[in-house]
């Protein structure tokens, strides 16, 4: 893996971290957080969808 990637992967990484101690600090349950996740990443597929869509037209 080049540094690029690496950087990318630890950016990723501290985001995912950083989200989840504020889910923490929120009060939100290990369920609430994983139901929190999956819906944002619903809402992001969502919208890629719709952005594909567009890109067609």
């Amino acid at each position: 893996m080049d540094n690029g990637k690496q950087y990318d992967q630890h950016k990723v990484e501290q985001g995912i971290t950083a989200a989840l101690e504020a889910f923490k600090l929120l009060g939100l349950t290990p369920l609430e957080i994983f139901q929190a996740a999956r819906s944002i990443s619903l809402g992001v597929a969502a919208k890629a969808k719709v952005e594909s869509g567009r890109r067609e037209l």
